[in-house]
């Protein structure tokens, strides 16, 4: 039988003593220096103990979903046979973002949308009208995962398995995350006070392009989403969140260091707990659509899922003294700037007003 593990002989050390242990073995002044802010408001500082937060975040078990980033439609056969390949090359989602009216039933012929999951995000309202539609007829005894996005469409009616309540905020990508995430609790509570459902409410948003930040900004708008909730006396739901990998920090000559990006940003979204992951091919800017950048981007994601299985763990980052403090640090800063957004007359209000735009230059880099 093993004996017992005597930790006797290590002598305790206080916090202070701690910190001054990390001071002279690092060669610092200060503690200070070893913070990094990667944004106004946002340090990242590695020294974390349990004292530093007030407690951890509720964890919830739920599936990942691989999504191909088919974007626009411009030939509904032939992107109906390029869809098909991408799900029998292992994705389970479907990324869309048409244009125009679309041939629903043409592009998603022998696609069984009982087995995937649909993404359209478009500014055209008929489009969406025709997806309700062809739904309706096509699977009348079923509710299909279909969340879709469509300005001046968001409260219009719908069927049970259909989300339409997008926070959609793909377009914010240089926005600082706890900004980012504001905005996304303001538009919620903004669809909450005029009627939508809880359950039809999905996020859209960017990676930040920062593992930790990453893994922060998702978590972080959880906790906020619940919160938001818990506020307005609505019984707390787990939001589905959708995240894509951000184009802007892509380089158009250097598509090596892209992968790299690209599997760290898949990574973050991952352990954040992102229900569904798009990325967008590694060299988008110098070959759009081309089929090997499709398929490397899949194969992140198969390979973060299948092998590195990091998707099959419940919150991977609770417990850690690090993110659960980051992941409040950032919640308080979001929260704060709802609340300016709420003293502003709200989200709809200040965009009418285009208010808004003032307060996105304002705190861009919050």
């Amino acid at each position: 039988m093993s004996k017992a593990l005597d930790f006797s002989e290590f002598s305790s050390l206080s916090k202070t003593q701690w910190l001054e242990k990390i001071k002279r073995e690092t060669g610092v002044e200060s503690i200070d220096e070893l913070t990094t802010k990667v944004f106004k408001n946002t340090p990242i500082n590695p020294l974390h103990t349990s004292h530093a937060f007030e407690a951890p975040l509720p964890s919830e078990k739920s599936s990942l979903v691989l999504v191909h980033p088919h974007g626009n439609i411009s030939n509904e056969k032939d992107d109906n046979i390029r869809i098909i390949k991408a799900l029998e090359g292992g994705a389970n989602g479907v990324y869309l973002t048409p244009t125009n009216k679309v041939k629903w039933p043409v592009l998603l012929n022998d696609v069984v949308l009982d087995y995937i999951t649909l993404y359209v995000v478009t500014n055209n309202q008929s489009a969406c009208e025709d997806l309700e539609a062809y739904i309706a007829q096509t699977y009348p005894e079923k509710n299909p995962l279909v969340f879709y996005d469509c300005r001046g469409f968001l409260h219009g009616h719908l069927r049970t398995g259909c989300r339409s309540g997008s926070i959609n905020l793909m377009a914010n990508e240089d926005l600082a995350p706890a900004t980012r995430i504001a905005l996304a609790i303001a538009q919620s509570h903004e669809l909450i006070q005029n009627g939508k459902p809880v359950e039809q409410l999905w996020y859209a948003l960017p990676t930040v392009g920062h593992y930790f930040l990453d893994i922060i900004q998702i978590r972080a708008l959880r906790q906020l989403h619940q919160f938001l909730l818990e506020t307005c006396k609505i019984e707390p739901t787990h939001p589905d969140i959708f995240v894509k990998s951000r184009l802007d920090n892509k380089s158009s000559d250097d598509e090596y260091q892209n992968m790299v990006k690209n599997t760290a940003e898949a990574m973050g979204a991952i352990v954040g707990g992102a229900n569904a992951l798009c990325i967008a091919p590694h060299n988008v800017h110098s070959k759009p659509n081309d089929p090997f950048g499709l398929r490397i981007a899949r194969n992140i994601q198969l390979i973060l899922q299948y092998e590195a299985h990091i998707d099959g763990h419940i919150d991977p980052a609770s417990g850690s003294h690090f993110f659960e403090k980051q992941t409040i640090d950032m919640a308080k800063e979001a929260w704060n700037l709802f609340r300016d957004i709420e003293k502003g007359g709200g989200y709809m209000k200040m965009a009418n007003n285009r208010d808004i735009l003032a307060f996105l230059k304002t705190h861009k880099n919050a």
